[in-house]
Formats: structure tokens, sequence, C-alpha cells
């Protein structure tokens, strides 16, 4: 009897133990859950108040990187045409420039686009031009082949903004696809902007990945 009664208050004390034991490691655990959250809470607030300082970095860092590609696009060309060529391509180019939101100067900027194109096919103004071209399309079956061109011929031309004529074809003519109902061909061109052109901007110096439809 005696001997039962010291096992009962040995299993009795274990158990207590057990519990005393099991109670301190579950406060432990709330304490360490409430510690991560904490810790989790503060990191998505430094994240919050970075993040527009490390999206301007990235932004200057391609903006940088993508100046540097059109100047080594204009180096290109001095090899490849006289100082009187360099002279009248931007002479065509410019012209076209300076009066592009005059509605009244459509032709002339369409005439004086297309001359370039005609004379320079392999300058690196002429896929800026075809481009703009495009834009100034009669009607939209004009429209997607120039955008067509742009992107199968003129794809690795650049503005002097850093804009590269090839993913930004690509996101008119995807657009445009958008609109149209044609998600499968719109969508085709985002993922090829995503993967081949991640640090493309457009002339306000937006990333085009940040302005492509959801």
């Amino acid at each position: 009897m005696f001997i039962r009664s010291v096992s009962v208050l040995v299993l009795l004390y274990g158990i207590g133990f057990s519990v005393v034991a099991g109670d301190k490691e579950q406060a432990e655990i709330k304490r360490l859950n409430a510690k991560v959250a904490a810790l989790e809470k503060r990191v998505a607030e430094l994240e919050e108040l970075t993040r527009p300082l490390i999206a301007k970095q990235l932004k200057q860092k391609y903006e940088v990187a993508n100046r540097r590609k059109y100047i080594a696009k204009n180096i290109q060309d001095k090899k490849k045409y006289t100082r009187e060529q360099l002279q009248d391509i931007e002479t065509l180019y410019q012209t076209a420039n300076r009066n592009w939101n005059n509605p009244k100067a459509r032709y002339m900027i369409v005439d004086t686009l297309e001359d370039l194109v005609k004379k320079y096919p392999d300058a690196n103004r002429t896929g800026c031009a075809m481009l703009y071209l495009a834009q100034k399309s009669k009607n939209e079956t004009e429209y997607v082949d120039r955008l067509k061109k742009v992107i199968d011929k003129y794809g690795n031309c650049w503005y002097g903004d850093g804009v590269q004529t090839g993913a930004y074809a690509r996101l008119l003519l995807g657009y445009y696809y958008w609109k149209k109902g044609k998600k499968a061909e719109a969508e085709k061109l985002f993922n090829e902007i995503r993967k081949d052109y991640p640090g493309s901007l457009n002339h306000r110096g937006q990333l085009l990945t940040s302005i492509m439809p959801k």
C-alpha cells in the first residue's frame, strides 16, 4: 500500500512538473512569436521607407546604362558615315522632332522621316525615325507594320534619353493588341520586355515593366 502511494505521488509530481515545463515552453514560444512579429513589422516599415530610394537609384542606374548605349551607337555611326552625312541625319531627325506636336506639320514630318530612313537605313537615328513614323501612321495596318519593322530591323537603336526602340515598340504594339482584345499576343510581347528588356524606360523615365497591364 505504501509503495503504491509513493508511486502515485511520483506520478503526480511528474505530471505537475511536465505541466510547469510545458507552460514555460509555451510562454517562450509566445514571446518569440511576438518578437518575430515585431521584427517583421519593423522590416516592412523599413522596406516601405526605402522603397522610393531604391526605385530612384535603380532608375538612375538604368538611365546611365542606357545613355551609355546611345553614345556607343553614335560612335558606331561615326565610323560608318562622313561628317556631312551625320549632319544631314541629325538635321532631318531634328526637323521632324521640333515640329512633332504641330498637327499642321504632319505630312512634313512623315516626309522628312521617310527621307531619313531611305537615305540612311543603318543609322541609329533611323530606328528612332521609324518608331516616330509608326506613331504618325495613317491607319492601324500601317501602325502595326511599322512597329513590327522596328522590332525586327531597328530593335537596338537608342534615343538620347535612354529609350530603346525595340523595347518601346513592343510596349506600343502590346498595348494595341491588348486594347483589341488580343491578350495572348499582347502578353507575349510584355513577357519579352520582362525577360529581355527589364531595364528599358519610356520617355518619362518610367520602367516599361511598371506601366504594363497587370
